[in-house]
């Protein structure tokens, strides 16, 4: 983790090195990105594809994360080919992660 002196850890820069866990609670080693090149102006910056941002994701599973899920869910970025490219145990987490997003919306009848 990168952070200045009296910085919160949350706004630190983290480090994630591919084919390492970076905490004994994540199912599997992070993964190894394969970054597309984007243009910003004049400045060329590398960008995770979304199968490697959902693998990544999953893996940590934080309560964060279970929101960033339910956003992409949402909007469709998560489709059936992607869902059929993840690990088993990704993809039930994904499942526990839908229930709980499904359990969590309030009951909005008019």
């Amino acid at each position: 983790m990168l952070k200045k002196e009296h910085q919160e850890p949350a706004g630190a820069i983290h480090l994630l090195f591919a084919g390492e866990k970076s905490e004994s609670t994540r199912p599997l080693p992070h993964p190894q990105v394969d970054p597309v090149q984007k243009r910003l102006s004049d400045i060329s910056i590398p960008v995770a594809n979304l199968r490697d941002l959902l693998v990544t994701t999953l893996n940590s599973l934080r309560a964060k994360e279970i929101a960033h899920l339910e956003v992409l869910d949402e909007t469709g970025l998560i489709t059936p080919e992607i869902e059929r490219a993840l690990p088993p145990v990704l993809l039930e987490r994904l499942q526990q992660a839908r229930t709980t997003i499904a359990n969590e919306k309030p009951d909005l009848e008019f």
